[in-house]
């Protein structure tokens, strides 16, 4: 029963990180790490080389 209430305490742990925008490295000191790290990356934002073409690959004339 220990480590089950063990891993539920890492569960929400990792969860209040998350929704503070903090990630979870345990390797990492939390003072080496900047906000933004784990955050949900939107799927209907253009991402340059992923859902958008590069800037690079466009010419004027196709915009």
């Amino acid at each position: 029963y220990a480590a089950f209430l063990y891993i539920v305490y890492k569960w929400c742990y990792i969860k209040v990180l998350k929704q503070a925008g903090w990630p979870y490295d345990s390797m990492r000191n939390q003072d080496l790490t900047f906000s933004g790290l784990c955050a949900v990356i939107c799927p209907a934002c253009p991402q340059p080389g992923c859902n958008a073409p590069n800037l690079s690959e466009i010419t004027p004339s196709e915009w």
